[in-house]
């Protein structure tokens, strides 16, 4: 398992785990960023014109339509990656109380 460290709301820099499968695709994304825009923003997830994230708009979900990611009849959206990613923290039998210290 591998781990990523973000900032959290708090501005609070937390490391969490990641699968290797996770890491990949981060890779893969941050290809996609360097050949989209000839330069990397400080963000992972950035607007359309290479600047931090809103709440209005994640250039992930082009990247994961230009790769024609096979999303049929699912709401692709942060809230839904985020309800996923804890469903299968749950189901894999981490505690809700590890999740939400993962999550929040």
């Amino acid at each position: 398992m591998y781990n990523i460290s973000v900032f959290g709301k708090t501005r609070r820099k937390e490391t969490i785990p990641i699968t290797e499968k996770l890491s990949k695709e981060l890779a893969g994304y941050k290809t996609f960023c360097s050949q989209y825009w000839g330069e990397l923003s400080d963000y992972v997830f950035v607007k359309r014109d290479n600047t931090h994230l809103t709440q209005n708009a994640i250039m992930i979900f082009r990247y994961l339509q230009d790769n024609k990611m096979n999303f049929k009849d699912v709401r692709v959206s942060a809230h839904t990656f985020r309800h996923t990613f804890c469903h299968r923290l749950a189901m894999s039998g981490m505690s809700a109380f590890a999740i939400q210290k993962i999550i929040w």
